[in-house]
């Protein structure tokens, strides 16, 4: 299941296919979507930055960044596994087909 890490490093079980909204409101604000080093990825605020966010230096370690970036406020993340299922959902949704 995705999850959150909060800037104080808290992690937070979401339910299984957040919808978007849901995805917003856990990064407060749109969602940018950024791969991680395991081959998954995570959502972070688009924004964070600008608006001046806290760092998230536990999705900055997860993350596949440049090595002067960093990761601003609450993110979602998908392991490599939900990444793959997400993936196949979307593909079917886009079809049309059933899950």
């Amino acid at each position: 299941m995705p999850y959150i890490i909060k800037t104080n490093g808290d992690k937070i079980e979401m339910s299984e296919n957040p919808s978007l909204e849901e995805l917003q409101t856990a990064v407060g604000g749109f969602i940018q979507y950024v791969p991680t080093q395991s081959g998954g990825f995570l959502y972070c605020h688009e924004e964070g930055k600008m608006k001046g966010g806290l760092p998230n230096r536990e999705a900055t370690k997860i993350a596949n960044l440049w090595a002067d970036d960093y990761i601003c406020g609450d993110v979602v993340v998908y392991t490599k596994e939900e990444s793959d299922a997400e993936d196949e959902r979307m593909e079917r949704e886009a079809k049309g087909d059933e899950e």
